[in-house]
């Protein structure tokens, strides 16, 4: 899961043999005054000492100082993890420096983190080493050989393109992580919109360094790298989709199963949101899920495509329970009654959104999500009244 607020006061450790990066991660670590101390020394050696004498939760290692004896980058990485055991280390690195963090990642490292993005990120990532590390040191050999727990995965699929399925992910997403941590994935390898609900001006990480790895490679510490956590809306975390028109790495089967699994397992709600085709990856993704949400609009083309959708994933083995969500964009342009829509396509409706067309523009121009915007609206209650039984699959008739 993703780590919970930490209680206690925590002492990191800074190895850096240049001051003037030293104040800027003092002040990444600054945003919740109290949780953390940070101490600084100059040099592995002295970092190994400081560590024997007890008290160091975390360290954080310089991975630019000079390399010292040996010529892979990675001597003091290696010099320190085997000096100081059972310590997590967190390697700091420059962004043309990611491919060495990942190796260091790969011989040991806890994690790793891009200076350029400390300001806002290192804090998060520190708390979400210590609480992994915390996971492991609790842990019994009974638990460690037993299947990991997994959250619950929730799909959303739009019967056609335009029928709303990015922007009722997003809120429903933001309603499970009023007391879950949820991740929301946009899991496509073509250009993503979500990021647009949190501001143009955002450059966020994506799942772009995930779809340039090899799947077998993947781990833990990669997607967490990956994810963009919401401050403004505490227990929300985000892995957009390409942020580039520009052809990238496809997302394949193999990428997609393996970025699900470690999704399921960071998170007690992943929710998800698929372009509009029934491709193999998405296949692939909805067999994955304990739930499919198919998104309609009430229109007679919309409810046509949404049964034509549904009659090819009625040919699949182990298609996960589906049900619908109407969407109305305007006055209802149809005569056909929710109990009959439910007759045409033969699944249950789990809710319906009413048409809110100013109230959602009104929250696209305030860059926040529609729930958080107008949390007392008639949409909001909607959307709040489809999460809750989202999160319920069992419950659902």
């Amino acid at each position: 899961m993703l780590t919970e607020t930490l209680n206690t006061t925590v002492l990191v450790l800074l190895i850096e043999d240049d001051p003037a990066r030293i104040e800027p991660i003092r002040e990444a670590l600054a945003h919740r005054a109290g949780w953390s101390r940070l101490q600084c020394v100059g040099s592995v050696a002295t970092g190994i000492a400081r560590i024997a004498g007890g008290g160091v939760s975390v360290v954080l290692l310089d991975l630019s100082m000079p390399y010292g004896d040996g010529d892979d980058g990675l001597s003091h990485f290696h010099r320190l993890h085997a000096g100081a055991p059972g310590i997590p280390i967190v390697v700091l690195c420059r962004a043309e420096e990611e491919s060495l963090a990942l190796r260091a990642v790969r011989a040991g490292a806890a994690d790793y983190m891009i200076r350029e993005r400390c300001a806002t990120d290192l804090e998060r990532l520190v708390q979400s080493v210590l609480e992994r590390n915390r996971r492991a040191l609790d842990s019994t050999p009974v638990e460690t050989a037993s299947v990991r727990k997994t959250g619950t995965l929730i799909t959303l699929l739009g019967a056609k393109g335009g029928v709303g399925t990015t922007t009722i992910t997003l809120n429903v997403g933001c309603v499970l992580a009023r007391r879950n941590k949820t991740i929301v994935a946009e899991l496509r390898s073509t250009l993503g919109t979500l990021a647009q609900f949190f501001g143009p001006q955002i450059r966020p990480r994506n799942i772009t360094a995930l779809l340039n790895m090899k799947p077998a490679e993947m781990a833990e510490t990669q997607v967490v790298s990956s994810i963009w956590p919401c401050r403004t809306i505490p227990g929300l975390n985000v892995l957009f989709g390409p942020q580039t028109v520009e052809p990238g790495p496809e997302l394949g089967q193999a990428h997609a199963k393996a970025i699900l699994a470690l999704l399921a397992a960071l998170a007690d709600f992943t929710v998800v949101d698929l372009p509009p085709v029934l491709s193999e990856t998405n296949r692939a993704l909805i067999q994955a899920s304990n739930l499919l949400a198919l998104v309609i609009e009430r229109d007679p083309i919309c409810v046509h495509a949404a049964k034509m959708m549904l009659q090819a994933i009625d040919l699949w083995d182990g298609a996960p329970q589906v049900g619908g969500i109407l969407v109305s964009h305007a006055p209802l342009n149809s005569s056909d009654t929710i109990a009959e829509i439910e007759i045409q396509l033969g699944i249950p409706i789990f809710g319906v959104v009413p048409p809110a067309p100013d109230v959602c523009r009104a929250a696209q121009d305030a860059r926040t999500p529609l729930v958080a915007f107008a949390s007392d609206s008639l949409v909001t209650d909607s959307i709040t009244a489809l999460a809750e039984r989202l999160a319920n699959p069992r419950q659902i008739p």
